[in-house]
């Protein structure tokens, strides 16, 4: 990673992708913020022609989002592209500091922030409750709704579980549940 080179191609979607991995590599953000920013990224800027890719310094990211929309939207969910798009501008936010000062880089972490934001805005409409719902909603019969308490005061339910869940069913919610988690108790 050389600072000092500003080319077009210091800011492509493939230098992006490298540097993801570079601050991988390095410690500076965990594997699970890079392996997710690097989805981001190769998801929602698959769409750009190579024109486009070569030079992320100017990208309008919501209008790619609209692109993006317009091609694939009904495939995701408004609030993953929502996620897509932070973790997109945040990774090249951090490229451009990066390439201005190494030496002095710090990733940009505001997922803490936006999920305070968030987790208001979710208990202002949503009472408390998280629920996790698929395409096609399956029969009212077969599936499980339960409370799982979490810490005093907090409950969170789970509603639209299949009772036939699998095991790899079981660690995608998992997954999605531990990706919210703030560090703090690590």
């Amino acid at each position: 990673m050389n600072a000092n080179h500003q080319s077009s191609g210091e800011f492509s979607k493939q230098a992006l992708l490298d540097f993801l991995d570079y601050v991988g590599e390095k410690g500076l953000l965990k594997r699970g913020t890079v392996a997710a920013r690097k989805a981001a990224v190769n998801t929602i800027l698959d769409i750009l022609s190579e024109d486009e890719a070569s030079d992320l310094r100017d990208l309008d990211l919501d209008e790619v989002l609209r692109r993006f929309g317009n091609l694939k939207g009904t495939e995701f969910k408004p609030a993953s592209l929502r996620m897509y798009r932070v973790r997109i501008a945040n990774s090249l936010k951090d490229l451009k500091k990066y390439r201005e000062d190494p030496i002095r880089f710090k990733p940009n972490i505001t997922l803490r922030t936006l999920r305070k934001k968030r987790s208001a805005s979710i208990r202002e409409t949503s009472q408390d409750r998280l629920y996790f719902t698929e395409t096609p909603i399956p029969d009212r019969e077969t599936e499980i709704a339960f409370p799982v308490p979490i810490r005093p005061g907090r409950v969170v339910r789970i509603v639209g579980v299949p009772s036939d869940l699998s095991k790899s069913e079981a660690r995608k919610i998992a997954n999605v549940v531990l990706a919210l988690a703030e560090n703090s108790d690590e």
